[in-house]
Order: structure tokens, then C-alpha cells, then sequence
């Protein structure tokens, strides 16, 4: 990942970055399904993301920037937003954005 990342310049990054105000002005991001129990069938929740956020994952994986790590375990996106991120580094960023955008991520979308 440390090599795919060097490749990128800002002018790769700016299509990511347009999501900012859209994320920002969002109330929720997406929704929990509960499908009523039928015919003696069990249908497990599921959770469908809206627009914004079906875009903006794909525009993560098209560009790359899907980390293999244990993002259940990892758990640190809650006290990592409450400081300055700015001097993270971008593994530690984009941890904090794959963790965001699972349903009940850390930012614990429902």
C-alpha cells in the first residue's frame, strides 16, 4: 500500500476530497433494514447505504485505497477524530475512513 500511495498525487486525491461537503451535510448514511419474520423464515438485518456513500465507496476501491487490517479490533476512530489529524499519517487516515464507512463503524452509522 506504501507504494500505491506514493503514486498518487493531489490531483488523484481532489475526486475523494469533493465528498467532504456532501458527507458533511448528511444526516444519516443509510439505513437499517428488519425484514419481517415470513413463513416461518428468518431474513437477517441488513444495512443499505445511500447514494452519496455507494459513490464514494466506489470511488475508495477504484482508487485503491482499501487497507487489509482488523477494523473491528482496531477501535481507535472515535478518540483519533477528537484530536488534530493532521499530522497522521495516511495508513492511520485511511484506517479512519474504511472504519467510518462500514455500517456500525465506529461513527456508527444506523
Amino acid at each position: 500500500m506504501p507504494s500505491h500511495l506514493a503514486t498518487l498525487a493531489l490531483e488523484n486525491w481532489k475526486p475523494l476530497f469533493r465528498f467532504i461537503p456532501r458527507i458533511q451535510a448528511k444526516k444519516g448514511f443509510g439505513k437499517w433494514h428488519y425484514p419481517k419474520k415470513e413463513s416461518g423464515v428468518f431474513i437477517m438485518p441488513y444495512f443499505s447505504f445511500g447514494r452519496t456513500e455507494r459513490e464514494f465507496l466506489k470511488l475508495v476501491y477504484r482508487m485503491q485505497l482499501v487497507i487489509s487490517f482488523d477494523w473491528g479490533k482496531w477501535g481507535r476512530t472515535r478518540s483519533i477524530l477528537r484530536r488534530d489529524v493532521s499530522r497522521l499519517n495516511i495508513l492511520t487516515l485511511l484506517k479512519v475512513v474504511l472504519t467510518s464507512a462500514r455500517p456500525n463503524g465506529e461513527l456508527g452509522y444506523r
